[in-house]
């Protein structure tokens, strides 16, 4: 004979119930966060009006991602580092955070009275992290320092 009180409490479904534990896996304080950054574009003169707010809304995305971007490159990797110094270093990283950005969603888009359009984009700093930990960079590495560029070493070609 089945125990009701016993098929209750071992109930598959209840599980469902419980609030999901928001794990931060990376170590990243920022990871939980979401950055928004808002660009405003104007269409060049002489398009007509459909044209004019497609272009104008490109261009305030375009601006829009270019701030969100600059946010991103400063965000705090351990002591001595950040996102910016790490996507300097390691190219692979790089394309892979700059993909990530360009994907951001728009959060709002306002038409202007001028004829600008002004795009807020959102992106959580989940995936930024993410992207960090499948590299294995984490907030207590040291990781070595950005390449300045320097030609000391490289033998002239003539």
């Amino acid at each position: 004979m089945l125990d009701v009180a016993q098929t209750k409490s071992q109930d598959p479904l209840a599980a469902m119930n419980q609030p999901l534990a928001t794990s931060n896996p990376t170590g990243f304080t920022w990871a939980q966060q979401t950055l928004t950054a808002t660009g405003r574009g104007k269409a060049p003169g002489g398009m007509p009006a459909v044209q004019a707010e497609q272009a104008a809304a490109s261009s305030g995305r375009i601006r829009a991602l270019a701030g969100l971007k600059d946010q991103v490159k400063d965000l705090p990797v351990g002591s001595d580092q950040t996102v910016g110094s790490i996507m300097n270093t390691y190219l692979t990283i790089r394309h892979a955070i700059e993909q990530e950005i360009a994907i951001a969603p728009n959060a709002g888009q306002q038409r202007n009275a001028d004829g600008s359009v002004t795009v807020q984009v959102a992106m959580p700093m989940q995936g930024i992290a993410d992207i960090l930990h499948r590299y294995n960079i984490t907030t207590d590495q040291e990781l070595p320092a950005a390449n300045t560029g320097s030609t000391a070493n490289v033998p002239d070609i003539i």
